[in-house]
């Protein structure tokens, strides 16, 4: 199921996140460019999930996440480009076929 892609405006803080974005930041500007889009594509999305289980996070928050480049996306790359995030993935995969949860039907994947 899909979930709704509300805006968090705040999470343990009391000022909103906009007051700490300086007017003249580049990210203002790049801001408000995907939210269009984004609602175009809102069909797609709704197609990739199911009507019933529990909301997902919004595919639109997703997307939205990783347009600016920050200290998240910076360290995300880094452990990309290493071998740490195979390791990680690849140690994933081997519990969760220990455990019967894959199926080798489809292939696809490696232990």
């Amino acid at each position: 199921m899909r979930g709704s892609d509300q805006p968090q405006t705040a999470k343990f803080i009391y000022r909103s996140i906009e007051d700490r974005i300086p007017e003249d930041h580049p990210s203002r500007a790049i801001q408000p460019l995907p939210t269009p889009i984004l609602a175009e594509l809102s069909p797609r999305f709704q197609a990739m999930y199911s009507r019933g289980g529990r909301p997902s996070i919004p595919p639109e928050r997703l997307l939205r996440a990783m347009l600016p480049p920050t200290v998240f996306t910076k360290n995300r790359d880094r452990l990309i480009a290493g071998t740490i995030a195979d390791a990680v993935l690849q140690a994933i995969l081997k519990a969760a076929d220990a455990r019967g949860l894959l199926s080798h039907a489809r292939g696809g994947h490696s232990l």
